[in-house]
């Protein structure tokens, strides 16, 4: 093939891309939308990868979880509860299990009120990924979280040891395992 006809086919590619992300939500870190099998994606990726669409859509459907993960966390560091909380399924199941803030809670109130109340403990709390791993509808998030002792101004780390499940774009399973190689077991990725 001619260099000009891949880049031909690579912009058409792209553009399709494009054409399918207009059809989903607007929010820009969450361009791909909940529904990369509907019949809108279906349709425009069919006509532009006929033989590949649906490895597309599935290639896609996981750089949307890792999306809303990443969207997640820093909606929470900026203190946007509410918008944190759209990204996650009414019955989410929420598990932590670091001691100083367990839980095991089911909901989305639930998850509300587990936020309020450990956002009461601290003045400032940050999360900070540096190991993200994209696991199909599963995402692997390693790092650590800073806190500020709310009257003390005492400042913690804590380790950042997720993994979180989704499904049609929503946050089904969050469970923060305290220990990271507690974390990248439950992931499969090492015993």
């Amino acid at each position: 093939m001619k260099a000009n006809g891949n880049t031909t086919a690579l912009t058409e590619v792209v553009r399709s891309v494009l054409l399918v992300a207009r059809l989903g939500e607007a929010d820009r870190r969450s361009w791909w939308g909940t529904q990369s099998f509907g019949a809108a994606g279906r349709v425009v990726l069919k006509r532009r990868l006929p033989r590949t669409w649906r490895m597309a859509a599935v290639e896609l459907d996981v750089a949307a979880a890792r999306n809303r993960h990443d969207e997640i966390i820093e909606r929470t560091n900026r203190g946007d509860l509410a918008g944190a909380l759209r990204y996650m399924h009414p019955e989410i199941r929420f598990e932590h299990r670091l001691t100083e803030l367990q839980a095991d809670v089911t909901g989305i109130d639930a998850v509300r009120d587990w936020f309020v109340g450990a956002r009461q403990l601290f003045d400032r709390w940050t999360t900070d990924c540096d190991d993200i791993r994209d696991l199909g509808d599963r995402v692997l998030a390693l790092g650590t979280v800073t806190a500020v002792g709310k009257g003390s101004g005492v400042e913690t780390q804590m380790p950042f040891t997720v993994l979180a499940e989704f499904r049609n774009g929503l946050c089904t399973h969050f469970t923060d395992y305290g220990d990271r190689e507690k974390a990248v077991e439950a992931a499969g990725l090492r015993k």
